[in-house]
């Protein structure tokens, strides 16, 4: 199990941390829709993602919802384990994208790994940087792309985490660019007269990477 590990997460590349991780961390799967995290929630684990993809989102107070990122396999949301290491409440709200698998982590370990495990604590930063890089891109597509450009952005940088073919309905890529469905549609249409993308039943087939 520690030398699969190693494939799933190389940075953290280090038996008797892993051994530790085994240890204390239940490995957990949940099927497509599952809430992970409510937003104000005390954690009580961190999820460290094996398979599939966890989205992040924020909900404002009157119940909308705005996608910040994902979580795929060997990623770690790192903004909660932020949240763990001041005892606070969670800001985010985590959704099972797909059928996922992972290990959930103990909140009370964070420090006692963060302080005691090189490895560990440049696996931490490594990916808060990775996702505050995903966060300020996103926010400068929103700033400076039209929506058309944007969407393709978006099918490209998804495509590439499901080899060229996404498999999203219309509704759920407009909830994560925070338009409609009856737009989202229109746009895919003009990218596939562009021959950008190819549209298929159930799913979406970039042609432009």
């Amino acid at each position: 199990m520690i030398e699969v590990l190693k494939q799933i997460f190389p940075q953290l590349n280090d038996e008797k941390f892993l051994t530790e991780l085994m240890n204390n961390a239940k490995l957990l799967d949940h099927p497509k829709g599952t809430e992970i995290i409510k937003q104000g929630d005390i954690l009580n684990y961190i999820p460290l993602v094996t398979k599939g993809e966890i989205k992040i989102f924020r909900v404002d107070s009157y119940g909308n919802s705005l996608y910040l990122y994902s979580l795929y396999r060997g990623d770690i949301c790192a903004m909660s384990v932020s949240c763990c290491i001041n005892n606070n409440k969670s800001n985010l709200h985590a959704v099972a994208a797909v059928d996922v698998e992972f290990f959930a982590i103990p909140a009370q370990l964070m420090n006692n790994w963060i302080a005691n495990y090189k490895v560990w604590r440049a696996f931490v930063f490594d990916n808060y940087r990775k996702k505050f890089d995903e966060l300020i891109d996103n926010i400068s597509s929103i700033a400076f792309l039209n929506l058309k450009d944007r969407l393709l952005k978006f099918l490209v940088i998804r495509s590439e985490k499901s080899s060229g073919i996404i498999r999203m309905t219309h509704q759920e890529i407009a909830n994560e660019l925070n338009s409609s469905r009856e737009v989202i549609s229109r746009q895919l249409k003009q990218l596939e007269e562009e021959n950008k993308i190819k549209l298929l039943r159930n799913h979406i087939w970039v042609l432009k990477r």
